[in-house]
């Protein structure tokens, strides 16, 4: 099992792929849903002072370490997943690191609710919206990479990780551009605190009222 990187230039790689486009669409469909459904929803533990907060903060760590994962897993693919194996780094473990990450991230806008349940029902429901793209990304790659991505599937997890198949690259090529939209979309996980805030304190003002308690 191999990896092509010689010869390759930043502009091969699809950017976005139409993947990419119909996976930002659903997510942002399920969001929207996500958080227009908050102010009829409450965490039982919200008066619970300590245990609220500590789940919120499990919440602030793994959007964290998905924004943090994210960029690492860019400076690896760079643009060129459909263009040739990246089989170094966080894909030597994980096929699909980035969308591991991504669901981490869901999890965590979630759990800045206060409820255990909110946040894994938010998690489940983006890695079912993963999962479909995800099949449908491995078909094409099927296609357009023949036998050295069979042969990668066959070694690497659909998810992971698997730590003993850990490999790394001498030297990788950065593709800026592609990083910093990266970090900066990732980001934006980041504004479910203060708006997770702003609906728990409309709450308590009143000025909505919780139709269903979870734990």
């Amino acid at each position: 099992m191999t990896t092509s990187t010689a010869g390759k230039s930043a502009s091969e790689g699809s950017y976005p792929t139409a993947q990419q486009h119909r996976r930002k669409r659903a997510l942002l469909v399920a969001g929207i849903l996500f958080f227009l459904s908050l102010p009829f929803v409450r965490s039982i533990d919200v008066e619970a002072g300590a245990l609220h907060e500590m789940v919120e903060i499990v919440g602030l760590v793994l959007m964290l370490v998905a924004i943090i994962g994210r960029s690492w897993c860019t400076l690896y693919i760079g643009g060129r997943k459909s263009r040739e194996v990246i089989d170094t780094g966080p894909y030597s473990i994980s096929r699909n690191p980035l969308y591991v990450f991504s669901v981490a991230a869901v999890a965590g806008i979630g759990l800045q609710t206060g409820s255990v349940t909110l946040g894994f029902l938010a998690a489940a429901i983006a890695l079912l919206i993963f999962y479909q793209v995800i099949l449908r990304e491995e078909a094409m790659l099927k296609v357009r990479l023949g036998v050295p991505f069979e042969e990668y599937c066959r070694h690497v997890p659909r998810f992971g990780p698997k730590l003993s198949h850990w490999r790394d690259a001498m030297t990788i090529v950065v593709h800026p551009r592609r990083l910093h939209q990266t970090f900066a979309e990732a980001l934006l996980f980041l504004l479910a605190i203060p708006l997770c805030e702003s609906i728990e304190k409309l709450q308590d003002m009143g000025v909505f009222h919780p139709l269903l308690h979870l734990p």
